[in-house]
């Protein structure tokens, strides 16, 4: 005897998708045949709070909320506009549009995501009336900046995260599972000072020059932009002696981070770590160094200097945001 057809095994199918941990979504459109599509958004995130390790996120670099919208790409029509809060952090989150799939087969979807909304600084209501225009001329600015890096009174500044994926419908029947990988719409720098020495030591005006501070596009473009500008990171900071246990040296160590908008550099321009120490003004070039003349969103700058009595030794590279840290030698 014959007990389950293609359809009953499709919609069982259904039924048990829609019971996991992620969001089936149903509406008034007819399914034309039985397809179901599933859509994971991943973050770049890696549980942890730590300065310690380039792997793991600060609290307000974790996803925490996540707005999708799924756009007809032949007549830019709004299909899905839906806003995910979670209670504790999530590295994804999949959506599952039943039967949605059939109504576009043949078509092609553009799927933009934002986690961290909130960080951008426009209010609920204009994202509920958000036009598929306006993604391309979105921008965060300097405002954004200050308030990320923690220069005002609003210290806890969600650090966004956006993906645009388009999608082409072309299977019949069956489930089409696809993962869309969120970005990070800012750079991060990194600076860890080292102290082996036997007492602790100041290092003060710690600025980097070259950055840009003035303004990014929310979502990915191919262009970068050239703007460049000094960014101060810290006015003064303590670095702790180092320690000795059982004939081990230990060396003190101090970390801040700060974050700024992704820029090529053009004509002259060169990346400059600038700070004074022992008195003295120290400048070193991270360009020339490093070979360093773009730094991308979602990429980090991990800077190591390590003090000497006289001139500090510096390391440096790009990195992506959330690589584990590498222990660092300083011949």
């Amino acid at each position: 005897m014959k007990i389950f057809n293609r359809n009953n095994i499709i919609v069982i199918l259904c039924l048990l998708l829609a019971i996991l941990p992620v969001s089936c979504l149903k509406d008034d459109y007819a399914a034309k045949e039985n397809t179901t599509m599933m859509v994971t958004f991943t973050t770049r995130a890696i549980t942890g709070n730590s300065n310690d390790d380039a792997g793991e996120l600060e609290d307000n670099e974790q996803m925490h909320t996540l707005r999708v919208i799924m756009v007809r790409s032949r007549d830019k029509k709004i299909l899905h506009n839906e806003y995910y809060e979670f209670d504790k952090f999530v590295a994804s989150k999949t959506i599952i549009f039943c039967d949605r799939a059939a109504d576009v087969m043949g078509e092609r979807l553009d799927f933009y995501a934002i986690a961290n909304e909130e960080g951008v600084g426009f209010n609920d209501n204009y994202w509920d009336e958000v036009n598929v225009e306006n993604f391309k001329t979105m921008k965060l600015g300097d405002e954004f900046l200050e308030n990320a890096n923690e220069k005002s009174t609003n210290t806890n500044t969600k650090i966004p995260q956006t993906a645009y994926e388009s999608i082409y419908v072309d299977q019949q029947d069956g489930v089409i599972s696809r993962t869309i990988q969120l970005q990070f719409v800012v750079a991060k720098v990194r600076l860890t000072i080292n102290n082996p020495l036997g007492e602790e030591q100041e290092v003060k005006d710690i600025s980097l020059s070259s950055v840009n501070c003035n303004d990014t596009s929310l979502f990915a473009s191919d262009d970068l932009s050239s703007s460049s500008v000094s960014m101060p990171l810290i006015d003064v900071i303590t670095i702790p002696e180092a320690t000795t246990t059982n004939g081990v040296i230990t060396n003190g160590t101090s970390t801040i981070y700060a974050y700024f908008y992704e820029n090529e550099l053009l004509g002259t321009d060169h990346y400059i770590l600038n700070a004074s120490y022992n008195s003295n003004k120290q400048v070193f070039d991270i360009s020339t160094a490093a070979n360093i003349y773009q730094i991308k969103r979602g990429t980090m700058l991990d800077i190591n200097v390590m003090l000497r009595n006289v001139e500090p030794e510096v390391n440096v590279s790009v990195v992506p945001w959330t690589e584990k840290s590498m222990g660092v030698e300083f011949n």
